[in-house]
């Protein structure tokens, strides 16, 4: 009994925690709505949960103490009480649909000309349906899910028409279908070219058996209406990509696709440009693995579009520290040092406050450290090697990954710079800490001691002996 009468172990809680702090603001004037919500005493229980939103602590909040502030002087029950939480639940899910539904404002006018023209309200009708095909026609950027609201659209005005208009006016109604056909075509068009390529890209990644029904079939009714299809965008790109991918060497199709993408970034949903983008960014690691060096400048300067179009950057404004790193990296590789180290000035500041010191000090610590394993010079490694040591040791050891990736890097650096006791310790102490590390993933963990026995075994071979 005790077990269910702590919240933490309700369904609830996880459900609430998924909303962020505005979300749970509006889920409170959701519940608040007579229209959403006639149950008075789930605005009890709103305000009561409001007091433990975000985290819930303390762990063990009982149900009992959240009843009698709901029901004042009455004996707890928990019948009522687990009702009452089903019933918040279902708030929430309804809160989820409502919050999605709002986003798409064709779908809303669909509905909206449905009852309009299920109630014959004809000049209201008439109003709308002029609204909506000004909203679609204003769209700058094709996407896919508007036409298949332009289908269902089409298909309430052709329903309208043909109760409204004498039947030797009839060519608008065909003229609505026509348009609905074409509606379905566009969306289906779209959605099976970004399946195709989708699977296609993960034949890389994973086995498995894709599936490309109708794929030829596709491709020649795309090919024999190429006027019409290809003056789409996102049409053109995916029809030129998947060849690119099903071809593999192919530089002429490769200029051709990064042109067609970089022609039309106005004119692609954020989502799908960043995804062609790190398409393109694999195909030209996949060529570079091949020994195609140039390919390492050419993933940079995707990047760099990429960064230029904001599409490194998170929902909540930040830039994403796995891609802070990632570009540094790349820069590296393509041996551009001096961008490198201006690129992490300049957006050391766009990281959360969390973790703009760690991942600034840490990869400028890796560029010192690339540039100290290029150069053939002595005295220009064993400055750059301390230069790098230095900004490890600037490092605030928060978690295991930061932990190890500086443990891993001092220790290549006091190995190449032949301080065999120094890299003995740090072996010693790295693994020590994999052992006493409860939180990392097995498989990294694994991978960590490996490259422990790999640098031990080679200070026995540099040391001629097997004493160490």
């Amino acid at each position: 009994q005790k077990k269910f009468s702590t919240l933490e172990n309700s369904k609830l809680v996880p459900l609430l925690q998924s909303l962020d702090k505005e979300e749970f603001k509006q889920f409170g004037r959701f519940v608040k709505s007579k229209v959403y919500n006639p149950n008075k005493n789930l605005i009890k229980l709103y305000e009561e949960l409001k007091k433990y939103y975000p985290d819930f602590k303390p762990r063990n909040i009982e149900q009992e103490k959240i009843y009698l502030h709901i029901f004042p002087g009455k004996p707890f029950h928990i019948g009522i009480m687990r009702n009452l939480i089903s019933d918040m639940m279902q708030l929430v899910k309804d809160f989820f649909v409502y919050s999605e539904s709002i986003k798409d404002t064709l779908r809303q006018k669909t509905y909206l000309l449905r009852m309009l023209d299920e109630k014959e309200l004809q000049k209201f009708f008439d109003k709308e349906l002029a609204e909506t095909n000004s909203i679609y026609k204003s769209e700058k950027v094709f996407n896919e899910l508007n036409e298949l609201d332009m289908y269902y659209i089409n298909e309430v005005e052709a329903k309208n028409l043909k109760r409204t208009l004498p039947v030797g006016k009839a060519n608008k109604y065909y003229s609505t279908i026509n348009k609905r056909v074409d509606n379905l075509v566009n969306f289906f068009i779209v959605s099976i070219l970004k399946d195709y390529f989708n699977l296609i890209c993960g034949r890389t990644i994973v086995k498995f058996d894709d599936n490309l029904n109708m794929k030829d079939e596709v491709f020649e009714f795309i090919t024999a209406n190429k006027e019409k299809y290809l003056s789409v965008p996102i049409i053109d790109i995916l029809y030129h990509f998947i060849q690119l991918k099903e071809r593999g060497i192919d530089d002429k199709m490769f200029e051709l696709v990064k042109k067609k993408i970089y022609d039309n970034e106005k004119k692609l949903l954020k989502n799908d440009l960043k995804n062609l983008f790190l398409e393109l960014i694999n195909y030209c690691i996949n060529r570079e693995h091949n020994g195609e060096k140039k390919y390492l400048k050419e993933s940079l300067e995707i990047e760099k579009e990429m960064l230029n179009c904001g599409l490194f950057y998170d929902d909540d404004g930040y830039l994403s520290g796995h891609a802070y790193s990632n570009i540094a990296v790349t820069a590296y590789n393509a041996k551009e040092f001096d961008w490198a180290e201006k690129f992490l000035y300049d957006y050391k500041d766009k990281l959360r406050r969390g973790e703009r010191n760690n991942a600034y000090n840490y990869n400028l610590a890796l560029k010192f450290y690339t540039q100290g394993s290029l150069t053939n010079d002595p005295d220009e490694r064993k400055y750059f090697y301390e230069t790098s040591l230095n900004l490890l040791s600037m490092v605030k050891i928060e978690d295991f990954y930061y932990e190890t990736k500086v443990k891993l890097y001092q220790i290549r650096i006091y190995f190449e710079l032949d301080e065999l006791q120094r890299t003995l310790f740090l072996l010693d102490t790295l693994k020590h800490f994999l052992k006493k590390n409860k939180v990392m993933p097995k498989d990294t963990k694994e991978r960590f001691k490996s490259f422990a026995d790999h640098v031990y075994h080679l200070i026995k071979l540099r040391s001629g002996s097997d004493r160490v």
